[in-house]
């Protein structure tokens, strides 16, 4: 049968999906690492002396009680990332009782690189410099303008002049970015262990760019009959004092360079890995039924050269104002949508193509929280014999108008649902908590109608389950970084092990979970 979806396989564009959102919600992987540094959670680690439990953490950091699930999600998300090891501790024995064992955190070769004030290498300072510094991040939302610009670099086109003389007139930047270059040095140290030879014979050296010398020191103390010395700009090296065998020197490398026996060009790097051309051919973007641009909002800023536009109804984006590369366009998407690709409502089509068994037997199925109908509208067509209600609070439903075997009631999940012999919850539940989900589900077991033994109504929930055992690595750490992106807006994703826990409190015990897309899976619940 002829493909409509560029010869591409169903799971080749689940894939191909999950990759995308990966590098979508990848900001956060950013973040994280700035929430750690900041926090000096690897400093408090290391000073506690022993791996750390959730508890003793909290209570360091003062997080308040509504905040510890969040932290430890967001320490277990790092700890599946490298930066920390998760291991069973017992609990201190103050009785005759057998100890507790717990689950604690414990540093790791990543994170004892971001420890702070000890003789160590450590390049938290590098860390702060990359995402502390507005001034100098910001710059990588701005890569189109360099593109188009034939010879400036990113910093000067975004800072309005050289990042040197930016530097030159802006001491705290200054500070940021020596402070990093000289704790990334520190890291040579290392090096310097087994390659001696490197030096013999020398006499004298010049590290050109040297900024504060760190790499030059870390040199002239190892190889103390050797001269050295650090050559930069006058304003980087002006009120440096040299000591012993270095010395600073300051000129123009374009210039001349003092002579020595041996030249020392030490580069450091900072660049983005440019996944751009999972995009490559668009210049538009509709997110249908965006609401208030969230998602819409993530993929502006990661692509500025992106147009990103947010279709919604009139009265949920009317008060919204866009920005840059995002705009806000009110509509009905039963009269049209705005030209561009519509990725979810692909994804949903290519889903249930292997999925039909799901809605035999079925005469009617309740979308709760289905919004403008996107969803409601795949299913009505596709099953053109199933009567689908779309079910949503009163102001969202009111001016939609359904037609052949759609249509659109208004009402509070939380009171009531329509009966129907299924219950059709996508992304509703990770937006809840778990008490707010129970109740919920209740009311889905209630609206659910049971003809007789042989035709059982169901609950039909399309969420993400995390299941790392299971789940291909990048598709466990997308997982997480959902969750994450959950946690800030008050919702989670779960694992397989707390659905369960929801459906029993529920008093639903009878369930199947099945693959669904990349990152989705179908849960069927069966009262």
């Amino acid at each position: 049968m002829a493909s409509n979806n560029n010869g591409r396989t169903a799971s080749e564009s689940f894939k191909a999906q999950a990759l995308v959102y990966r590098h979508m919600y990848g900001i956060l992987d950013s973040m994280c690492l700035k929430w750690i540094v900041d926090f000096r959670i690897p400093n408090i680690i290391h000073n506690h002396g022993k791996p750390i439990t959730l508890l003793e953490l909290v209570s360091v950091l003062k997080i308040p009680s509504a905040k510890v699930d969040s932290t430890d999600l967001f320490m277990h998300y790092m700890a599946h990332n490298g930066f920390f090891d998760i291991v069973t501790i017992h609990g201190d024995d103050d009785s005759n009782q057998e100890e507790e064992e717990k689950e604690a955190f414990a540093l790791t070769a990543a994170s004892e690189l971001l420890i702070k004030g000890t003789e160590n290498p450590s390049i938290s300072p590098v860390v702060e410099m990359f995402l502390d510094d507005p001034t100098l991040s910001s710059s990588i939302h701005h890569l189109n303008k360099w593109f188009y610009d034939e010879n400036r670099p990113l910093y000067e086109i975004t800072l309005g002049k050289p990042l040197w003389e930016f530097l030159d007139k802006n001491p705290a930047n200054l500070s940021l970015f020596n402070d990093a270059m000289a704790s990334d040095s520190q890291m040579i140290k290392l090096a310097l262990k087994d390659h001696n030879m490197v030096f013999e014979g020398l006499e004298t050296i010049v590290d050109v760019g040297g900024g504060n010398g760190t790499t030059a020191l870390i040199i002239s103390e190892k190889f103390p009959a050797l001269k050295c010395i650090v050559f930069d700009l006058p304003m980087v090296v002006e009120s440096l004092k040299g000591c012993n065998n270095l010395s600073f020197v300051g000129g123009d490398m374009f210039e001349s360079i003092p002579k020595a026996d041996a030249i020392l060009l030490k580069m450091i790097k900072l660049a983005l890995k440019d996944h751009n051309m999972v995009f490559e051919g668009l210049e538009t973007i509709v997110d249908v039924g965006g609401g208030n641009g969230t998602t819409a909002l993530i993929i502006s800023e990661k692509f500025p050269a992106l147009k990103c536009i947010v279709f919604d109804l009139p009265m949920v984006v009317e008060s919204l104002k866009g920005f840059n590369n995002l705009s806000f366009v009110g509509g009905d998407m039963f009269d049209s949508i705005p030209k561009a690709d519509a990725i979810l409502l692909k994804m949903i089509k290519l889903a249930l193509k292997d999925h039909n068994m799901v809605f035999e037997g079925l005469e009617t199925i309740v979308d709760v929280g289905g919004g403008n109908g996107t969803t409601a509208l795949i299913i009505s067509e596709k099953f053109p014999a199933l009567k689908c209600i779309v079910f949503d609070l009163p102001m969202v439903v009111e001016s939609l108008k359904g037609f052949n075997n759609l249509s659109f009631v208004g009402g509070d999940m939380f009171d009531s649902i329509p009966k129907a012999d299924a219950i059709l919850l996508k992304l509703v539940l990770h937006n809840w908590s778990d008490d707010n989900c129970i109740k919920i589900l209740k009311n889905c077991k209630d609206a659910v109608k049971v003809s007789s033994k042989s035709k059982k109504g169901k609950i039909i929930i399309l969420e993400t389950v995390i299941n790392e055992e299971q789940d291909e690595p990048e598709i466990t750490r997308l997982k997480y970084l959902m969750t994450l992106n959950m946690q800030i807006i008050h919702g989670r994703e779960r694992t397989k092990e707390e659905w369960k826990n929801i459906f029993y409190e529920a008093g639903l015990y009878n369930y199947k979970i099945f693959p669904f897309t990349g990152y989705l899976s179908l849960i069927e619940v069966y009262p």
